[in-house]
């Protein structure tokens, strides 16, 4: 049986992505606050048959990294000056034909009849071609943004999102697909008996319904995931289509799909509908040596402080206060726990994540796995209609 290859181009809507030494690179010349440079970023993703485009977000400026903000700000770090992503991904799908576009919104901030509704909206704008990155939010500078007195511990998030997803999901099957008569002899144009409230009354959200967005083409967008600890694991292989996935090994990349595949299959999924798409940083070049001086000269860019603010926001621990050099052994840390034990696992012996993650490769920089720079061009198969859930593994 053959099989495809399914890419996704992923993106935050802001001067760094995974690399925080792009922006300085000479060749980056893009207005990343101008609806052009997306329009042409969606462009090029079509014609390279990309399934779709993502869009990851925080929803606060890096903070955590010696107990402020200023330091990220003058360095231009992830998530100092970002769109809105959602608005972005709406701007790309007026411009392209069957190019996917994914968003990322939080579960432990926002509330589903407000996701239902936007995505349903979202789905309808893009002929069905939406997505939604599910994620419950990293660190306490997000939870203060939203006037909340702390982040939400980490199992409590997922539990919270559970529930939240279990809401959407009523709200989207609320409406059958032909609610909608529009017969203009009668005067009808919904028939009542098609649509549904959902009467919720949980944990967390008391929801009636019902939701006043037609039912979309996909009926509900495509749901992407990218749980890293077991309870992450576990939530993204009960409800995830698309699940991320960040290891800098092949052995850990492979030990991951096992794991998660199974975990599908223990909910009584099957596994071949749920694909697993690891990060990949690569650099392109007629050979390998030419895409290895890419690789080198990209590096000497890298700021080691930089990279130490990202993991700081991405695990919600200040590691200004760790010896650049000094082992972290066993950190237990309130955001992403697994991304840190990625980090960890992948510092050589003598070394500490936090020197790992600031000063090596590409993925250092921001916290995120690059494969060996490929020599040339990566292929994908074409996008589908529904172009944010491949049909390969």
């Amino acid at each position: 049986m053959s099989r495809q290859l399914h890419l996704g181009g992923f993106q935050i809507a802001s001067q760094v992505t995974h690399s925080n030494a792009a922006w300085r690179h000479p060749g980056s010349t893009g207005n990343y606050f101008d609806p052009g440079y997306y329009h042409r970023l969606g462009r090029t993703l079509e014609r390279g048959k990309f399934d779709f485009v993502f869009f990851a977000d925080l929803l606060a400026g890096p903070s955590r990294y010696g107990g402020g903000i200023a330091e990220g700000l003058r360095r231009g770090t992830q998530a100092t000056a970002t769109l809105d992503p959602t608005l972005v991904a709406t701007s790309i799908a007026a411009v392209t034909q069957k190019l996917g576009v994914a968003v990322t919104k939080s579960t432990t901030y926002f509330h589903p009849y407000e996701i239902a509704r936007s995505y349903g909206t979202l789905d309808h704008i893009t002929s069905g071609r939406a997505g939604w990155n599910v994620v419950t939010s990293l660190n306490e500078a997000e939870a203060q943004n939203f006037g909340a007195d702390g982040h939400l511990e980490h199992d409590l998030r997922y539990d919270r999102a559970d529930e939240f997803l279990r809401v959407t999901e009523q709200l989207w099957d609320g409406w059958d697909a032909d609610a909608i008569v529009a017969d203009k002899a009668s005067g009808v144009y919904i028939d009542p008996g098609k649509v549904r409230a959902a009467h919720h009354q949980g944990e967390f959200f008391n929801v009636r319904g019902p939701l006043n967005v037609p039912r979309s083409p996909q009926g509900r967008p495509v749901l992407i995931q990218a749980g890293s600890s077991n309870k992450g694991k576990d939530f993204a292989a009960k409800w995830a289509e698309a699940i991320f996935e960040i290891d800098p090994t092949p052995e850990g990349r492979r030990a991951y799909y096992d794991d998660v595949k199974s975990r599908v299959s223990n909910f009584g999924r099957d596994p071949e509908q749920v694909k697993i798409l690891p990060a990949v940083l690569p650099f392109i070049g007629e050979t390998e040596s030419i895409a290895r001086e890419k690789q080198a000269f990209h590096n000497e860019l890298a700021d080691p402080i930089s990279g130490l603010i990202t993991l700081s926001t991405h695990t919600d621990h200040d590691f200004s206060q760790h010896d650049l050099d000094a082992p972290v052994e066993d950190l237990q840390v309130p955001g992403t726990q697994g991304l840190f034990d990625v980090a960890a696992a992948s510092a050589p012996a003598t070394r500490s994540p936090s020197a790992t993650s600031a000063s090596s490769t590409p993925r250092a920089c921001s916290c995120r796995s690059s494969s060996a720079p490929r020599a040339t061009s990566p292929t994908s198969s074409r996008p589908r209609g529904r172009a944010a859930k491949p049909t390969g593994s």
